[in-house]
């Protein structure tokens, strides 16, 4: 059996079935860079249910771009939309596993200075070691014991070098290699990665950047992705009858200002 991936309708901040009628069509390929391949929803879909308001609404873009055409523009808006839900409702700063990984690279370099200073400069500054869990605490105060335990963990992270200079490099190694996304701005992040998959997309139609940009405020329209408070899904089958609900200058700051989404 096929998998087929539906539209949904922004209502009152949750997503639900839009209330028209719904047309499938087979999810096509979309040429898009690789960084973008997130978007692609040929990769987990057969199928794309639009409502008709959508539908009408792609193959009148086609009729205006010939070079469009209207089943991959449905593909992307769907991909768009799916990506979104995705990163909107999976990463959540109330999930203490997500909350772990977006404190990671702070800890983790607030222990690697510590490590620094134990294996460079005095290993007599800790006397104490203490683990604790909602059973058992332990303090460990034997010298002998601590060293080995900073030690341990020196030789895990790659620490053990020799000069200061080799050991930043690899401080920022490991630091990389964290999560860098701030979990709070991941929708953000999300709506920057559909704005380019659109752009690209679009790139070659013979219009300027900002009615481009306004076409693409359409298309996310058609996904239900919200650019501002109080943007508005009234949507019309009759493609350039929506262009005056779109802020092609919203959509531009995506482009010229990408979100600050890292740590």
């Amino acid at each position: 059996m096929s998998k087929t991936y539906r539209l949904l309708k922004l209502h009152a901040d949750s997503y639900q079935e839009f209330s028209d009628n719904y047309v499938d069509l087979p999810v096509e390929h979309i040429d898009l860079p690789e960084g973008l391949s997130e978007l692609q929803l040929s990769q987990n879909f057969e199928k794309i249910e639009v409502p008709t308001v959508v539908f009408e609404l792609a193959k009148d873009f086609s009729r205006l771009y010939p070079e469009v055409e209207y089943g991959k523009i449905i593909s992307l808006i769907g991909a768009s939309q799916n990506l979104y839900l995705n990163y909107r409702n999976n990463f959540t700063v109330d999930d203490l596993l997500v909350r772990h990984f977006e404190n990671e690279k702070k800890e983790l370099s607030q222990l690697i200075t510590l490590l620094k200073k134990f294996h460079f400069n005095d290993r007599n500054f800790i006397n104490k070691l203490y683990f604790k869990n909602e059973e058992h605490n332990l303090m460990l105060k034997n010298f002998f014991v601590i060293s080995d335990v900073y030690t341990a963990v020196i030789n895990h992270f790659g620490l053990d070098v020799q000069t200061n200079d080799a050991f930043e490099r690899r401080k920022q190694e490991l630091l990389q290699n964290t999560n860098n996304l701030k979990f709070v701005k991941a929708s953000q992040y999300a709506k920057y990665l559909i704005i380019q998959a659109f752009n690209n997309w679009l790139s070659e139609l013979p219009v300027s950047q900002n009615k481009k940009s306004s076409y693409i405020g359409v298309f996310l329209n058609c996904c239900q992705i919200p650019i501002a408070e109080n943007t508005s899904f009234l949507l019309s089958p009759d493609f350039e009858e929506n262009l005056s609900e779109i802020s092609y200058q919203a959509i531009g700051n995506f482009l010229t200002r990408p979100p600050k989404t890292n740590l």
